[in-house]
């Protein structure tokens, strides 16, 4: 069975161990629950104007299938920059990944965590720039977010503060038929991977 975000669960104790971990989950969370986005990268355009979020369309999510939906979300939504696997069959794809991290010289108990998002679409999306309206929601759902587990009290979130946008920008050589843009956020995490060298 393809991998459920929503049911991923630790216990507490685990907690302050596995941050790093806690926000990938968090970050799959948000965008495999959002059915606006999937519709942005599941539909093709029929036409130029062909609006992806249109009612008459189909909602994605709320299938009782539960292999059938996830297989839906897992083809669009990734966790590493996988592209080796497409083809000439047009789709549309968010992956996201942990980039740089770096101590804060301000604060050596915190970490400056780079999260990357890109948006790979086959060029059939650009006849309705859907690409562009993939960047813009994503922009809007994460930047000054504070994410949390689904699977947890609402208390417990993760990161210290909120999620800021950093940049973006054209993503080069792809495969052939596709284009890209990357998008990066910045988190603060406890750097609590590093305790057990401290001491």
């Amino acid at each position: 069975m393809p991998f459920d975000y929503q049911k991923t669960n630790q216990t507490n104790g685990e907690l302050q161990l596995m941050e790093t971990r806690d926000l990938a989950i968090a970050i799959g969370q948000a965008l495999t629950g959002d059915e606006e986005l999937i519709r942005i990268l599941h539909y093709v355009p029929e036409y130029d104007g062909d609006d992806p979020l249109s009612e008459e369309k189909p909602s994605l999510l709320d299938n009782d299938d539960q292999d059938a939906k996830w297989e839906l979300i897992n083809n669009h939504i990734k966790s590493t920059p996988k592209t080796d696997d497409l083809t000439e069959m047009p789709i549309g794809r968010v992956l996201f990944f942990m980039g740089r991290r770096a101590g804060m010289e301000s604060n050596p108990q915190f970490d400056t965590q780079d999260v990357v998002f890109d948006v790979v679409m086959h060029e059939k999306y650009a006849a309705n720039y859907q690409l562009e309206m993939a960047v813009d929601h994503l922009i809007k759902t994460f930047n000054g977010r504070q994410l949390g587990r689904f699977d947890r009290a609402s208390d417990q979130k993760t990161g210290i503060g909120r999620f800021s946008f950093s940049g973006g920008e054209p993503i080069g050589s792809i495969r052939e038929g596709y284009v890209g843009y990357r998008l990066v956020f910045i988190s603060v995490l406890r750097g609590t991977s590093r305790e057990r060298f401290v001491r």
